[in-house]
Parts: C-alpha cells; structure tokens; sequence
C-alpha cells in the first residue's frame, strides 16, 4: 500500500516518467514562471547602447538650445559666456552620433556648432585664425587676453572640423545629393588655415634627431613652456589633417611635423614598474614637471591615437596598450571612483572621467575596461541629465559637459560597432 505522499508516476510515449502530484505541478509552473519573468525583465531593459545614446541626448538637451557652447566655467564660476571648445567638442560629438545614427537632428547640431566656430575664428581681431577662452588669463608671471590663441583649443577645433567633414560627405553619400558641399569646404579650409598658423609662426622649437616640441600657444615667452598634451595634440590632428589637403608636399610637411612631436614624446616617456608609459604635464625642466593629472593623461592619449589611426610613420612604436593601462591608476582610491592625481589623490574632474572613457572606447580596449569607465563617469550624473564637475564639486560647467557629450559619443560608438568582437548584447537598430 502506497502512502498518500508517494509520487505517481506515469510512462510516456519515450519512455520517461514524469511525477504526477499537484504539489510537483505546481513548483514546476512557478519555476517556468520565473524564468520568464526575468527573461522579459532583461528583455525590457534597454540596451547598453540605447542608455549611452539617452544620456547623450537629455545632457545635449540640458545645455543652451541656440548656443551649445555657451555657459559657465571653472574659468568663469559667475559669468556665463560661449567656449569655443566647448563648440568644438559638442560638434564632434555631434557628427559622431550622426555617423552612427543617421539622425539628420544630430547633423544638424554638429553643423551649427562648427558655423559658430567658423563665424568666431578671430575673436581677438588679430587677424590670425585661432580660438581661446572669453576671458583673461594669468599664468604665473604671463597674462593672457581674452581670446587669446591657445594652441590646445585649436586642435579641439581642427578636429570638430574635420570630424563634420567626414559628417557630411556621409550625409551626402547617403541621400545621393551634392549638397552642402561648400559648407564643407569651408570648414576644411578654416581647419587648413589654423593649423597653417602654428607651423608658419613656427610655435614650435626643434631638437636633435627630429625632435619637436609645440608651444602652449605662439605668444613668443610660451617658447619655453612644452606640455605634454599640447603636444601629443598637435601630433594627432597634424596627422589627421594631411589626408584633407590636395598638396602632396603640404601633406608631407605636416606628417613630418608630427612625427617630430611623437619622437619627442617617446623620448620623454616615463614607465612604471608593472610597465605602464606615462608622462609629466611639462616636459621643460620647469618647477611644475609634476605627472600629468587624469584630463591631460587624456588628452595626450587622445592625440597619440588620432597619430596612429591616421598612420602616422612611427605608429609602430608608440605603445597604445601600456598607455591606456596607465589609467587603471587613477581609480585606487577608496573615497572617489576616480582620482585627479595618481600621487596626490583627490577628487577627479568631470572632463578627466570623460576623456579616459573617450579614449578606452575609441581605441577599442576590452569591455569591462570600458564599461568601467563609463560607470565611473556615470556616477557624476546628476537628475536632470546634466553632470557635476567632480565628485565632491555639484557645479556644471560647460567645458565639462562637451567634454562627456564626446566622451559619449565614441561610448555610442563603440557599442553599436558592428565589426566590434568584444561586444555582447549592447547594439541598437537606429
């Protein structure tokens, strides 16, 4: 005699039994159950790609409709006023995201943003294209007028430009149409021209072996003051720039220009015990030759990248993996998800966290790095979208926030990347 808890069982056509209590019904139901409810819970969720593209678009929203670049500064805390690299950035990011989009809005934005640029390209009525900051600077014992050139928000600009260049012949590609092609020669000539004033000034000094070094700006007592970044900068969009020119020996003159720069740089290089390459902020034997902070580590990682995917001739040589695993450094901390400094600790800056996602997303590096990355930057978000300068400072500053707009962009970018072998679920369909 069975017990009333014995399992009945039955044969089915294969051969198996199958328990036949309501209680083992009934789990296996709840248990079907589960699985899909979170199966449509993850399904729901939206895609890696999509919250980048979201956050993209309710931070691009949250800036001054008309004047994107417009704002406030860590320079001007109290006064609002239009940074031309904050223009130049929003309209790279810009016509990044309609590369991968197709979302004639994005063009639209890039395209405004770079006609500001182009409209405001001697603000200091000098006569020479260059573009700065609307106020003035002092430097230790150097002061700077307001829009004074600076060599650094030249490069920021020159690659906006020609970034919407690219833009646009995609846009015309795609709709078949010849349009906008004056547009498009503009800002390929204005980015031609500004660059040309760096090298016909000749900001730059020269050292043995074919060394160069390129000025914090051409005013002539900036001779002396080499930075790193403004370098590596200089490299990449010199590079970058002689594909966009019909001059062959222009075009050869400006690789061997960047060539120079790098060759400096690999020499001034310092490496740390596990093997990572990093560098000082200045390379001049000047008082602050202090290791670059997280934005500037950045910024020379950026030009360095834009060298080599230009193929520029020393490419080769530059160690892009151990460069990008220096910033692993600057997130030991247990008080900020990232640090300014790696020997002096504190708070990173907003544009610090952007750049090092912008550069771990562009140079492709593996996705936990850059999922990382992202996280660490996300954690500066603020409510309405927009993002705090750093993470024990709520103040939003313009700079700052085209800094993360591009730092999205390519974020944006590297997830839907169709040939991208490193990427699980994490595309949209635009």
């Amino acid at each position: 005699m069975k017990s009333r808890g014995d399992v009945k069982m039955r044969h089915t056509r294969d051969g198996l039994r199958f328990p036949q209590t309501l209680g083992h019904w009934v789990g296996g139901v709840l248990i079907l159950a589960l699985v899909l409810t979170l199966s449509l819970l993850y399904l729901a969720q939206p895609s890696a790609a999509k919250r980048a593209r979201t956050c993209y678009d309710k931070l691009l929203a949250g800036l001054t409709s008309e004047f994107n670049g417009r704002g406030y500064d860590v320079l001007s805390p109290g006064c609002s006023a239009d940074y031309p690299m904050a223009y130049a950035m929003i309209a790279s990011a810009s016509a990044i995201m309609y590369q991968n989009t197709r979302k004639d809005s994005y063009l639209y934005d890039a395209i405004r943003n770079a006609d500001w640029l182009v409209d405001n390209a001697d603000l200091d009525q000098e006569g020479l294209i260059g573009w700065g900051v609307p106020i003035e600077v002092t430097s230790g014992e150097v002061s700077y007028p307001a829009s004074h050139e600076y060599t650094i928000t030249m490069t920021f600009v020159v690659q906006s430009l020609l970034d919407v260049v690219d833009a646009i012949e995609r846009y015309r590609e795609s709709h078949q149409v010849l349009s906008l092609t004056a547009k498009r020669d503009g800002y390929r000539e204005v980015a031609k021209a500004a660059v040309a004033v760096v090298i016909d000034k000749k900001c730059f000094n020269e050292y043995p072996q074919g060394q160069v070094a390129f000025w914090y700006s051409c005013t002539p007592t900036d001779a002396s003051y080499e930075a790193t970044n403004i370098i590596a900068m200089m490299a990449g969009v010199l590079q970058r720039i002689s594909h966009y020119v019909d001059e062959s020996d222009l075009a050869a003159t400006w690789c061997s220009f960047a060539d120079g720069a790098v060759r400096f740089l690999l020499v001034k290089a310092k490496q740390e015990a596990q093997g990572t390459l990093y560098w000082d902020y200045r390379l001049d034997g000047t008082v602050r030759c202090y290791r670059q902070d997280l934005v500037h580590t950045g910024y020379t990682a950026w030009g360095l990248l834009f060298y080599s995917e230009f193929g520029g001739n020393l490419a080769g040589d530059i160690p892009l993996e151990r460069i990008t695993r220096s910033f692993a450094e600057y997130s030991c901390s247990e008080t900020y998800p990232l640090i300014r400094f790696v020997d002096r600790k504190g708070s990173a800056r907003l544009w610090g966290a952007a750049f090092q996602l912008a550069v771990l997303a562009r140079a492709n590096c593996q996705a936990d790095f850059v999922q990382d990355a992202f996280s660490r930057a996300l954690e500066l978000r603020n409510e309405d979208g927009l993002f705090s300068f750093a993470y024990d400072n709520n103040s939003v500053y313009v700079r700052a926030e085209a800094a993360t707009l591009l730092a999205l962009s390519e974020y944006y970018r590297y997830l839907t990347r169709c040939d991208n072998p490193k990427l699980g679920r994490g595309s949209e369909s635009s």
